[in-house]
């Protein structure tokens, strides 16, 4: 079995605690990240999730090796970045998400569930030029729905995440195939 990461978590817990996430350049094993490649091929290839595609966006689940202590690695790993107790980390989505190839580069932002905390990004394949748009600073209340669909139609427009981000300091992530990001 192999290692899932190859970083020490505690060399991020403070950029995490300063700036609400972080990207760790090559943070997956090599091992680990040539087994995601080939599960996330096979779970394509399988029935997708058809109540979660979204409008241009198909998802499909991602299950973690049965014969391997896999979901432990990633739970210290995230408690270890992040300053919460492994032992109570639950997982909460494992979603395969691939875009079609008509997709929208520029997205509108929106604000994940509530069951998703931590949210932690292991990018298999990526898109030349494609980024991960974050706001650490701004709109960190809890969205109550269950899922983000949900929680912008509950809101007035003036109130939707691309009016009140509009003006907003963005960070601009190009995260990579074996890079580990969280927020």
């Amino acid at each position: 079995m192999a290692n899932m990461f190859c970083f020490d978590p505690a060399e991020y817990a403070d950029q995490f605690a300063n700036d609400r996430f972080v990207h760790i350049k090559n943070g997956v094993s090599e091992e680990f990240l040539a087994q995601m490649k080939e599960q996330v091929a096979q779970s394509l290839r399988g029935p997708l999730m058809q109540e979660y595609a979204i409008g241009d966006k198909e998802q499909a689940i991602y299950s973690l090796p049965t014969d391997s202590n896999y979901l432990q690695q990633l739970c210290d790993a995230v408690g270890g970045v992040c300053g919460l107790d492994p032992a109570k980390l639950i997982l909460s989505e494992r979603h395969i998400k691939t875009y079609n190839d008509d997709a929208n580069p520029n997205p509108l932002p929106h604000k994940d569930r509530v069951a998703s905390e931590i949210t932690v990004g292991l990018p298999v394949t990526i898109p030349a030029g494609s980024k991960l748009v974050l706001y650490p600073d701004r709109e960190l209340s809890l969205n109550p729905f269950n899922s983000s669909t949900e929680h912008k139609n509950s809101l007035t427009p003036e109130r939707s995440p691309q009016a009140l981000l509009r003006d907003e300091d963005r960070v601009e992530v190009s995260a990579q195939p074996g890079d580990v990001v969280m927020f």
